[in-house]
């Protein structure tokens, strides 16, 4: 569903909220605004993008430079969301978490997100139990380790989430 608000721009804010849309579009002077539902991280995650500047305000989508904080998120939800970012040839991208930043740093993110998820669902189908899974140094890492405590979490969530789907 497309809905053009062109309502003063807390009315509109209030619009979204009582029904969300996929796309919602809005002018504030001469400044296109989309705000677009992804939901991916949480239910109601959504992007903003500004297309005239090519800015992308990218929510908890994206945790620059560091272990991202899962905790009930569908982790393939998440990936799928992330691989719809590149198409909006955002010049620059504001995460939810960290600082400006690119393509680079969502294709660093999916990849710490695809390799844990696949690394997992190996030790899930060797019969390795969470905790000997959790203990993998193998698993990807990132640098400066910022937030370190979130990765073990990452792991045990994918954990989590990969037994319910093998047991569906």
């Amino acid at each position: 569903m497309v809905a053009l608000c062109r309502q003063p721009h807390r009315a509109a804010l209030r619009h979204i909220r009582r029904q969300p849309c996929r796309l919602c579009a809005l002018e504030i002077g001469s400044v296109r605004i989309e705000v677009i539902h992804f939901g991916a991280h949480a239910p109601d995650c959504s992007v903003v993008w500004l297309p005239d500047a090519q800015v992308l305000f990218a929510s908890d989508l994206i945790f620059e430079g560091r272990y991202p904080y899962l905790f009930d998120v569908d982790v393939l939800a998440l990936i799928a969301a992330l691989k719809r970012l590149p198409a909006f040839g955002a010049k620059v991208i504001v995460p939810g978490h960290g600082i400006l930043c690119g393509r680079k740093e969502i294709a660093a993110l999916l990849n710490y997100l695809e390799t844990t998820w696949a690394r997992t669902a190996d030790h899930i189908a060797k019969g390795h139990s969470q905790d000997e899974t959790a203990a993998d140094p193998g698993y990807p890492r990132y640098a400066e380790k910022q937030a370190e405590r979130l990765h073990q979490a990452n792991i045990r969530l994918m954990y989590a989430q990969i037994g319910k789907r093998n047991r569906q």
